[in-house]
């Protein structure tokens, strides 16, 4: 009976913790994937001649999505030119509890998410917003009635539906977490010029299907996307033959590919990351929380490759509103939006180079170098030090020191946060940094304080970072600045 109660307690933290789990993975009777050696040797009068159905074809992979009877499938199997026969399987996951705010996207004021700030992504915005750059956002669809969201195009791939449009919410979420708008109104994404493709494989129940997840990279890879957002997974016991050979396709294509982890964190494995995240060729995202936690919910294992921000994201949802949403399918999309502002910064990269630029700029967290939870780290936008104006550097400070910055014009209060104006370590942790605005003695906002939760290490060596503030017009100051200072050894 405690056994009982204990799994009881456990499902009700997962039914109000507002993200998605496996439930459970099941073979669709009859579906088969039918796997041949090369598109040469596909065969689809053979199904036939045995009395099967042909029911897709897939472009950048050699095989045939069928049906068969159990008879048929026997025969199939031992056919020359097949390679390999899987099963086709439903995931069926819990449905997503989301926090709505309950307003439309009228009347508004802007917001930047914590997550946006917390991977820095405005640094970037003045000169690299995404523009350009082909995002596919392989999901529930993406609500086409959105002033926040502009959908480029897309596909479904749900039985029953041509709509792309999404049916509950999670597909648009992560959508504007990449890319909402820079418009004055409601939130804007990491990303906010990037080209969102709806490619809808999760049905209007939350679950999908391994041959229309199969189909929608296959339409990926021939619609030329440059990123792939995947924020759902199957499990991670099996290893699915055609999803990592289509994978596998367009990595080599020169797709980045963007996974998550999973949010079986609470397992008591050593190791939970899931598939497609756990393939080499996918970016493995875990989630943090606003206080650079890992979230209790993330997968986590050897294949963790970046963190990134994934408890109570607030974003867009269908019909014009928004709302909260947690998991580490919402941690995957702030990497995506990263990698768009990489890719127009670097459009001559490879995605092999645009993946280690990233690793490069994230923050180590956690054990030194890699590690199961927070993989390389947290994920940062790039900000060149060659963009900032850098201070003479300061010494002898003592160890509760608060800085007091004066700028010559009042500064707007909206673009003073942690995000703006921090502190870092010599081995570049960002320290816990509170920053405040300040009046003069004329009553205007022009003085910056900034001061750290964190004890100064007696010797140490810190930098101060003022990056991207505005001016009371909403114009960005002329540079960013930087400087070093020394704590006194005494």
């Amino acid at each position: 009976m405690k056994k009982l109660v204990a799994s009881l307690i456990a499902a009700l933290l997962v039914a109000f913790a507002g993200f998605t789990i496996n439930a459970q993975a099941q073979s669709v009777e009859g579906k088969y994937i039918v796997y041949y050696e090369n598109h040469a040797s596909i065969n689809p009068d053979r199904i036939m001649e045995l009395g099967g159905e042909v029911l897709h074809a897939y472009k950048h992979l050699p095989a045939l999505l069928v049906q068969l009877s159990d008879p048929q499938l026997n025969k199939i199997k031992f056919d020359e030119s097949v390679k390999h026969v899987e099963a086709d399987e439903e995931i069926r996951r819990y449905t997503p509890i989301q926090s709505l705010d309950g307003r439309l996207s009228q009347g508004i004021n802007q917001t930047i998410p914590w997550g946006v700030r917390k991977v820095r992504a405005q640094s970037s915005w003045r000169n690299y917003t995404g523009k350009g750059v082909k995002v596919a956002v392989l999901d529930s669809g993406i609500s086409l009635r959105h002033e926040d969201v502009t959908v480029s195009g897309g596909v479904s791939f749900v039985a029953g539906t041509s709509s792309y449009a999404d049916d509950h919410n999670h597909g648009t979420h992560v959508a504007g977490i990449i890319g909402a708008k820079n418009n004055h109104t409601g939130v804007v994404g990491v990303a906010p010029d990037a080209e969102l493709y709806a490619v809808k494989v999760i049905d209007r129940n939350n679950s999908f299907l391994t041959s229309d997840l199969i189909k929608g990279i296959d339409w990926s890879i021939t619609n030329e996307m440059d990123i792939l957002n995947m924020s759902l997974y199957t499990y991670d016991y099996y290893n699915h033959y055609g999803l990592h050979e289509i994978i596998k396709t367009a990595y080599n294509e020169g797709m980045l590919l963007v996974g998550i982890t999973g949010n079986t964190g609470t397992d008591s494995r050593d190791n939970t990351v899931n598939y497609p995240g756990k393939y080499s060729e996918v970016i493995a995202v875990g989630s943090i929380d606003e206080d650079s936690l890992v979230s209790y919910y993330s997968s986590f294992g050897s294949e963790t490759e970046v963190t990134a921000p994934g408890s109570y994201v607030y974003s867009t949802l269908k019909n014009g509103s928004y709302g909260y949403m947690s998991g580490t399918s919402m941690a995957a999309p702030h990497v995506a939006g990263l990698l768009a502002l990489l890719k127009e910064e670097y459009p001559n990269y490879t995605n092999r180079q645009l993946r280690s630029k990233l690793i490069q700029n994230s923050i180590d967290m956690g054990t030194l170098g890699r590690d199961p939870y927070y993989g390389h780290g947290l994920v940062q936008a790039n900000v060149a030090e060659a963009h900032y104006k850098t201070w003479p550097a300061k010494k002898n400070i003592p160890q509760d020191k608060v800085w007091k910055i004066k700028f010559n014009h009042a500064v707007d209060t909206a673009s003073v946060n942690d995000a703006t104006v921090y502190i870092t370590s010599g081995y570049g942790y960002r320290m816990p940094t509170v920053a405040n605005l300040a009046k003069d003695e004329n009553g205007k906002n022009t003085i910056v304080e900034v001061w750290t939760y964190d004890l100064f290490e007696l010797g140490g060596t810190y930098t101060l970072w003022i990056e991207d503030l505005r001016n009371a017009d909403g114009k960005y100051l002329k540079e960013n600045v930087k400087m070093e200072f020394t704590i006194s050894d005494m």
